[in-house]
């Protein structure tokens, strides 16, 4: 017999309006997409299976997504609404992509003795994509090459041992990870002359199996009850993800040529638990951090697409700060806050210390650096009914200016920059019948500030949303 057994499904449709690329000059006059996205998922958990002291979690689940992009307007438009003045007409663009995904997790975990101190974990992930894309207005030859399937299948698998050592005021986890990433795709490398006539090249299939290994130490210390100090030692990968490697055609272009992500990282921090007479709670959590990468994966403005790209050797450091306080079911406040620099490490290809423009040191742009979030909660139970509570939560949101280009390029005074945000949200909410039903009304940014995403495209500004909620078992 199973602990746990569960089926899922989820189905959602959207249609989205797509008004911009990737810059705020990009200005689309006609153009949206929709989705289509169906989930089915299965998790199993057993504890005592085979062995007493054995405990198992499998989770699949299958994903089919299938999106349309049309655009049917005939000319580039400015903000006005009025097309623009060159006059010539914009081909039809209609496109379709078609995402299947199957991810697999299997986790196993031994207890080694009694106390349950010394404890083996063995997990093993894989994650399937494969990718389709149609372009409707191209030949059928086209089509049929140039939608060949895309694939990317990665491999996880994670060896920890977790102990608790000097009276478990010691706690410590030693792990080794293996990463394997395998990628297919078809490139049409023809090239034609002004007749038509094929020139050189041909259809290639590329196959890449590449694998990776990692490992790490973490370790917790309680200097008293409630307090203690932590810090962890890792070489860590991150593997490209299916948009970042064939792009999505809506506004991220492919680079088949991603690397993975590579760092040594090291944090050290400090936190604090405290309960005073089961009413009032206190977690405070610091923590420094350094990373050096080595191709840091980043997102670059391409015309009116984005790309991501690497970039040869980063240095992120920085401190994250997190406080919470409670007190009984009826208050509640979070304040966090991350100082976040990142510097290039490494001259880039083709780059000399002595040339003009060099970003090596230079932060790198497009990328905030100091930011923070305060929410407060104020709830009650049971005051309109047994069952009932009733609750009212304020969010603000602060990030501080940054430049959207290299720091040493143009002059302080003309340079372009996302100025500072600080958004103020609120939501209040209602559920009965001990949280079997719910609805939420939402106030999102209602002082209308003005907000920006990374690369200066404005966000939508205030906004009111009402949510039903509904628990059928």
């Amino acid at each position: 017999m199973a602990d746990r057994l569960l089926f899922g499904l989820s189905y959602s449709e959207n249609n989205k309006e797509i008004q911009m690329g990737s810059n705020i000059k990009s200005v689309y006059g006609g153009r949206w997409s929709e989705n289509k996205f169906l989930t089915p998922s299965i998790q199993y958990r057993k504890n005592g299976l085979f062995l007493p002291d054995l405990y198992v979690d499998v989770f699949a689940s299958y994903g089919d997504s299938r999106t349309e992009v049309r655009d049917t307007a005939k000319y580039l438009y400015y903000w006005s609404g009025i097309p623009q003045s060159n006059g010539t007409f914009k081909e039809e663009a209609y496109d379709q992509i078609i995402n299947k995904s199957y991810i697999a997790k299997t986790d196993f975990s031994y207890n080694l003795n009694k106390k349950k101190s010394q404890v083996i974990n063995l997990s093993y992930n894989l994650s399937t994509n494969q990718q389709k894309n149609f372009d409707m207005m191209k030949t059928e030859e086209y089509r049929e090459i140039n939608s060949r399937p895309k694939r990317l299948n990665k491999h996880l698998i994670n060896l920890a041992w977790q102990g608790q050592w000097l009276d478990e005021k010691l706690s410590s986890v030693v792990f080794f990870k293996y990463y394997g990433m395998d990628n297919s795709y078809t490139a049409d490398e023809r090239k034609y002359d002004s007749d038509g006539k094929l020139i050189s090249g041909d259809v290639v299939q590329y196959n890449n199996y590449k694998d990776y290994k990692s490992g790490g130490l973490t370790l917790r210390y309680l200097l008293k009850k409630d307090v203690g100090i932590k810090t962890s030692l890792e070489k860590s990968y991150k593997l490209p993800s299916v948009e970042q490697l064939y792009g999505n055609v809506v506004y991220v272009l492919p680079n088949v040529d991603l690397k993975p992500e590579e760092s040594n990282n090291v944090n050290l921090g400090m936190f604090y638990n405290g309960y005073f007479n089961d009413q009032h709670f206190i977690n405070v959590d610091v923590t420094t951090f350094l990373r050096n990468t080595n191709n840091y994966i980043q997102m670059v403005s391409a015309g009116n697409y984005y790309r991501y790209s690497n970039l040869d050797g980063a240095r992120l450091y920085g401190i994250e700060f997190d406080a919470k306080y409670g007190y009984k079911d009826l208050f509640r406040v979070n304040v966090n806050g991350s100082y976040d620099k990142a510097i290039v490490t490494k001259l880039q290809t083709g780059e000399s210390v002595d040339k003009e423009g060099s970003i090596l040191h230079k932060q790198l742009p497009n990328r905030p650096y100091l930011y923070g979030n305060v929410d407060v909660s104020i709830g009650k139970n049971d005051w309109l009914g047994k069952g009932t509570r009733i609750e009212l939560t304020y969010m603000n949101q602060y990030t501080h200016k940054f430049y959207m280009s290299w720091d040493n390029l143009a002059s302080q005074e003309t340079k372009l920059y996302i100025p500072s945000q600080d958004v103020h949200s609120a939501i209040l909410s209602y559920s009965w019948k001990h949280n079997k039903y719910g609805i939420s009304m939402e106030a999102r940014n209602f002082t209308d500030e003005r907000l920006y995403d990374n690369f200066g495209l404005q966000k939508a500004g205030r906004a009111f949303y009402t949510k039903l909620r509904m628990s059928i078992f």
